[in-house]
């Protein structure tokens, strides 16, 4: 065996081992002009692993000219260049490799993905129909043409995609996840059940099953998926399935416990509470260490509604922190003598998501002392607030840069502050913070429990959602404002007030609100809702739930606890924001949610002037609503026990003239932070200006 065939072995262990550096560098100890092309190939794949883009496309151009056939370099040259940031010359390089292999289903499909990189969303679905058109049965099109669609709303337009593909079981696992994204639970699960003929069982079908058959209310069938897919994963690992590695059945989570926690998560968000396993405990310690990066976000949101787990869920959280990588990108920082700060804002959530409507006041207010740029680590997506920042703030799309370019990235613009507004949720990344693009890093708004020190150095709360004592929960150093730590647009319009009878209300009867996500509903809120509704003759709930499943779910709770289901009113989801707005000037008393404040929501009922009662809890989450009453003056909302809830939305039910009252004082608290976005956001612009000048870099 020859020293590259040697090295090539042991590269290949490594990379097994997930040790891509080191792989790298046994490569290049043995590379030299003699090694044939699968041997650059495999070091193009390790550099690219390493997070060293440029470097690998080195590599693969090396493998390319010793065979320039060699789709699977082209391929990764392509993503090599997308992860340096150069989209651009990839997109051209990728144009001319399609002109010249014409017949390359995956060449054209990575044309039609870096269009859509480059914001040519239009022109990528021309794209993607053009491959399908000539490939239908080329999967990693259909599944990239479905995505794209979703993302733009487009939810029965995916759907009617998937279904024209082929009936074999990879795309049968496509049809089921689009019929989930459009609520059709139950269609899902017939579909996945005709597509039982894998032997062995396939993981992920048996996983998909179980979730699709939890949001139908299928019990039996959600556990029995749920139960076989763990040992259907393992025997995948140990005959070596194609496509199934230990590190990818890892990434699916096909652990027992996870499982479970999905499936209760899918209850909850279903608001299907009938199996007495909905409220089984699941303590911390009892589940999977967090594999795979980022981990799973359904264990760590449902950790953060169980006070007794908030020490186990920092140490958790340290651990996995303690795996990323703890190099600092390398830059020569001046120090500021003139010119304003530089204030960088992370977000995945640039799109329809309450961050923007959050952030943008803090733009449109900020002085000449502050410079804010904004960083998205996921494509941004069209929506108003979005487009009304770039008159403010630049935005920098990180989301196809590996982690290490993208801190470089940010390195570049020489930042006095990076604020992380994602922490632990939905595609946070945080190895990009562990490389330290700036010297001081801060979490706000996103995220309501520690990180670990997943490259955060400070988190802004406040006084309510983290009282003094609580320190001991978090790795980071508290930072607290004088009153709250939200800010809210005051210059949102809204829309003219519609009739109840246009939203669906009854004339005369009193309306208790609870607009939410699905997922922050429980039992125990819901029946004191009902009793509400016993006490109160004639009182409907308003809600708006998203998912179909949810409305028959808690109607069907309802009649379980005496109320006739028609006292129930759900609405359609509004997405304009004005008429959205006016929607709250027809009701009569905003509930909030307990397991999970509000938060947004009921800024949104506070500014149109509607009273919002909330339940402060024992952690930051269940304490937002209480935050932004206290700041506002409005204490005798909060309240502290469920009993103490009910019997104040009772009484206000029925004492028309404190109900009054209580508007008015809505009313005249406009003028406080956070509803006076101008003033909080000088205060919190004071803030990062204090950490700037005050804590030192790291």
């Amino acid at each position: 065996m020859s020293i590259q065939q040697q090295a090539a072995r042991r590269a290949e262990q490594l990379l097994a081992e997930n040790r891509p550096s080191k792989a790298a560098r046994v490569l290049q100890a043995a590379a030299d002009s003699s090694a044939p092309a699968p041997y650059w190939l495999l070091l193009g794949h390790a550099l690219r692993l390493a997070g060293e883009p440029l470097p690998a496309w080195e590599a693969l151009q090396c493998a390319l000219q010793r065979d320039n056939s060699l789709l699977p370099a082209r391929l990764a040259g392509l993503q090599a260049l997308s992860e340096a940031g150069q989209l651009t010359q990839a997109l051209h390089l990728c144009q001319q490799w399609c002109t010249e292999f014409p017949d390359s289903p995956d060449l054209h499909t990575a044309q039609a993905w870096l269009l859509r990189s480059l914001q040519q969303v239009d022109a990528a679905l021309t794209h993607y129909r053009y491959i399908l058109e000539r490939w239908p049965a080329h999967l990693p099109a259909r599944e990239k043409a479905c995505l794209l669609l979703q993302q733009q709303g487009q939810l029965f337009a995916a759907l009617a995609l998937a279904d024209d593909g082929p009936e074999d079981l990879p795309h049968r696992l496509l049809q089921a996840e689009c019929l989930l994204a459009t609520g059709q639970a139950q269609q899902a699960v017939t579909r996945l059940r005709q597509a039982d003929t894998d032997t062995p069982p396939e993981p992920l079908r048996l996983a998909l099953l179980g979730i699709a058959a939890a949001c139908a209310g299928d019990t039996a069938t959600a556990w029995a998926s749920f139960a076989q897919a763990p040992e259907a994963a393992r025997q995948a690992i140990a005959q070596r399935a194609p496509g199934w590695s230990a590190q990818q059945c890892e990434q699916a989570r096909l652990h027992p416990e996870t499982l479970a926690l999905h499936y209760l998560n899918e209850q909850r968000c279903h608001a299907s509470w009938h199996d007495p396993a909905h409220c089984a405990p699941l303590a911390l310690d009892a589940l999977p260490a967090p594999l795979g990066d980022p981990p799973d976000n359904v264990l760590w949101f449902q950790a953060l509604w169980r006070p007794h787990d908030r020490m186990a869920l920092r140490e958790r959280a340290e651990a996995l922190a303690a795996r990323l990588p703890a190099t600092p990108v390398r830059q020569t920082r001046t120090a500021r003598t003139e010119g304003p700060y530089r204030i960088g804002l992370l977000s995945a959530d640039w799109c329809p998501h309450p961050v923007p409507r959050l952030i943008l006041p803090l733009l449109r207010h900020a002085s000449p002392r502050v410079h804010y740029i904004r960083y998205a680590s996921v494509p941004p997506v069209a929506y108003p607030p979005v487009a009304a920042m770039q008159a403010h703030s630049p935005l920098v799309d990180l989301s196809r840069l590996s982690d290490l370019h993208a801190a470089q990235r940010i390195a570049a613009d020489q930042l006095d502050l990076l604020i992380d507004l994602s922490g632990w949720t939905s595609q946070f990344r945080p190895a990009l913070l562990s490389h330290r693009p700036a010297p001081r890093q801060l979490g706000w708004l996103g995220y309501f429990s520690t990180c670990g020190g997943a490259g955060l150095d400070h988190v802004l709360l406040d006084p309510i959602m983290a009282p003094e004592d609580e320190d001991g929960y978090w790795r980071e150093t508290l930072l607290r404002m004088p009153e709250t730590l939200w800010l809210y647009d005051n210059q949102q319009a809204i829309a003219v007030t519609p009739s109840r009878s246009e939203l669906g209300l009854p004339e005369q009867a009193f309306v208790f609100c609870s607009i939410h996500s699905d997922y922050k509903l429980d039992p125990t809120l819901f029946a004191a809702w009902m009793q509400l509704l016993h006490a109160v003759p004639g009182s409907v709930l308003w809600q708006t739930p998203r998912l179909p499943a949810v409305a028959e779910n808690l109607r069907r709770e309802a009649e379980r606890h005496g109320i006739p289901p028609e006292r129930l009113i759900f609405s359609p989801y509004e997405p304009d924001l004005p008429r959205y707005l006016a929607r709250y000037r027809q009701a009569d008393l905003f509930l909030d949610t307990a397991c999970c404040n509000t938060g947004t929501t009921l800024l949104d009922a506070l500014y149109s002037g509607l009273p919002a009662l909330t339940l402060c809890g024992n952690t930051p989450s269940t304490r937002k609503g209480a935050s932004i009453l206290h700041a506002l003056g409005l204490d005798t909302l909060i309240c502290h026990s469920l009993a103490d809830y009910s019997a104040r939305a009772l009484q206000l039910a029925r004492e028309p003239q404190a109900l009054a009252a209580l508007r008015q004082q809505v009313q005249n608290a406009r003028q406080r932070p956070p509803l006076n976005s101008r003033l909080q956001a000088q205060q919190l612009e004071s803030m990062w200006c204090h950490v700037i000048e005050t804590y030192p870099a790291h």
